[in-house]
């Protein structure tokens, strides 16, 4: 089945309302909560991704939100990256393009072409769908160990090759680990998470 996902459902980044704390930061957890809670904030989150209102973004009078030019001599991706983290913890919602931020050009070019293009092979699919308590104990333990397995063979067969030889046994451990749970899970997941 060909697919084509929406964007911000697999772009490859770590998603938008994920981020980590270290142990660094012992003792100061609450006010780095704090200081996260701010970046949702829907006019915190445009300059995130956009940049900073009076410099890459300026507001109207109705609080409507546009692109200041590119200077001369910069891409617009030089001009909006060089101003703004872009990808952090943050949410700006589709129905807020054109109603409080300006659509950006780059994109609105490219809609007809996405449409005809890739219309017919859009899969939907809910970002946000969080695991239950039973799926994260699940997946922090069983599903630990077999991720950890399969990255851990993946670089030895890329580094050093044997999958050949040690693919019957690989299987035997994948079994042993709970690999057959681990799909019953995803699956779970993956339906709850496209909707069906």
């Amino acid at each position: 089945t060909q697919t084509w996902m929406r964007y911000a459902s697999s772009n490859n980044n770590i998603s938008g309302n994920f981020f980590s704390i270290t142990p660094a930061a012992e003792g100061k957890e609450e006010a780095i909560m704090r200081w996260l809670d701010e970046h949702f904030d829907l006019e915190m989150s445009i300059q995130l991704f956009l940049g900073p209102i009076g410099t890459t973004l300026q507001k109207d009078e109705s609080g409507y939100i546009t692109y200041v030019d590119t200077p001369e001599g910069l891409t617009y991706s030089d001009f909006r990256y060089g101003n703004a983290p872009v990808h952090v913890p943050s949410a700006l919602p589709t129905t807020e393009w054109n109603k409080t931020i300006e659509i950006m050009l780059e994109d609105a070019s490219k809609l007809p072409l996405a449409k005809e293009v890739y219309g017919p092979y859009v899969k939907y699919a809910n970002l946000y769908v969080r695991p239950t308590q039973e799926q994260t104990n699940f997946l922090l333990s069983t599903g630990t160990d077999v991720t950890e397995y399969v990255n851990k063979m993946q670089v030895k067969w890329l580094t050093e090759g044997g999958i050949e030889s040690e693919w019957d046994s690989y299987l035997k451990e994948l079994e042993k680990l709970g690999v057959q749970d681990y799909i019953e899970m995803a699956k779970v997941m993956d339906a709850a998470t496209s909707g069906n």
